[in-house]
């Protein structure tokens, strides 16, 4: 199983899936944490993505054998062109990760959580977040049995 960061896994697959024709492309961007914004926004929308502060959650699975792994991976849009423009950003960002649920490898599945708005009108200038999950279920652990 290849390694991958959670936030690279999300950048690859809404890079690769992206469909223009639904909204233009816009830039996406990966980072390794939350910051400043420090890109311009072009016209077609800026989307940043980084793994949420926290980092995995691991579950033992009864007999410590197995193990459950989570980790939320954060989906910034941006836009200044308008809330329908931000709002097409979204709902193309939640189609892909709904229609590739199960084909985010190394993980076995990712799903949104949530969508929530920052920003609006009244500035002119339009931002949200989209939260999901990247989860492996019942994964081998490194403990074996009489070792």
């Amino acid at each position: 199983m290849a390694t991958k960061v959670p936030a690279e896994t999300i950048f690859d697959l809404l890079n690769d899936n992206w469909a223009s024709k639904n909204v233009p492309k816009p830039k996406i961007v990966q980072r390794e944490t939350v910051e400043e914004l420090k890109e311009k926004i072009p016209t077609q929308g800026l989307i940043l993505i980084y793994a949420e502060s926290g980092g995995v959650r691991i579950s033992p699975r009864g007999n410590r054998m197995y193990r459950d792994e989570l980790v939320n991976v954060m989906i910034e849009c941006h836009s200044l062109k308008s809330h329908n423009h931000w709002y097409a950003l979204v709902e193309e960002v939640v189609r892909i990760i709904e229609e590739k649920t199960h084909d985010v490898s190394p993980y076995q599945e990712v799903r949104p959580l949530s969508a929530s708005e920052e920003y609006g009108t009244t500035f002119r200038y339009w931002k949200g977040q989209i939260r999901c999950e990247l989860s492996n279920v019942a994964i081998r652990t490194g403990y074996t049995i009489g070792a």
